[in-house]
């Protein structure tokens, strides 16, 4: 099971941003709106028997972890593959909760992708023909982007799923706090 932790903006917030969305002007694969989601940790292909280990130590960390408000504003792109949605608010307890989750993970000897945490949402992919100046248009309608807030009051496991067009589906949620 390909395996990641995840937290949802709100409906508002994924309607909001969805318009700006649908505004980029670089020719690729945008994410559907229904996918947008903040990812904590990648735990990539996970055997099933591991599953209760990785709830386990899920449900602790999110039982002792900070809600707090966040908003999707900024953006940006990495290089010239993706362009991605920032967050402001209460991003040092989301960066907490996602340390947690994975300091917890890997002594329970759950694996993870090692690269350094980034908060953010995947928003499209520019396909090659895009040029720079769509992709600079792109960046600056992101960099002014503000949305509502929305509760930072759960976490998620869920499990990605590659046919034509990638789905993630829920396997479990658990709410921050005691």
């Amino acid at each position: 099971m390909r395996l990641f932790l995840a937290v949802d903006p709100s409906v508002e917030a994924v309607e909001d941003l969805a318009r700006v969305v649908d505004r980029l002007r670089s020719p690729g694969r945008s994410v559907r709106p229904e996918q947008f989601h903040v990812t904590l940790a990648f735990l990539g292909e996970v055997p099933e028997e591991s599953l209760d280990t990785v709830a386990v130590v899920v449900g602790d960390a999110a039982a002792s972890a900070e809600p707090g408000q966040l908003r999707i504003g900024g953006g940006g792109r990495f290089g010239t593959t993706v362009l991605w949605a920032g967050l402001r608010g209460d991003v040092d307890a989301l960066r907490g909760l996602a340390d947690s989750l994975r300091s917890l993970l890997r002594a329970a000897g759950i694996g993870l992708d090692e690269r350094p945490y980034r908060p953010h949402l995947t928003l499209a992919r520019p396909s090659p023909r895009t040029t720079t100046a769509q992709l600079r248009a792109d960046v600056e309608l992101l960099a002014r982007y503000r949305g509502p807030y929305w509760p930072l009051d759960h976490v998620y496991l869920a499990c990605s799923h590659f046919p034509a067009q990638a789905r993630h589906e829920r396997l479990t949620t658990w709410p921050l706090g005691p």
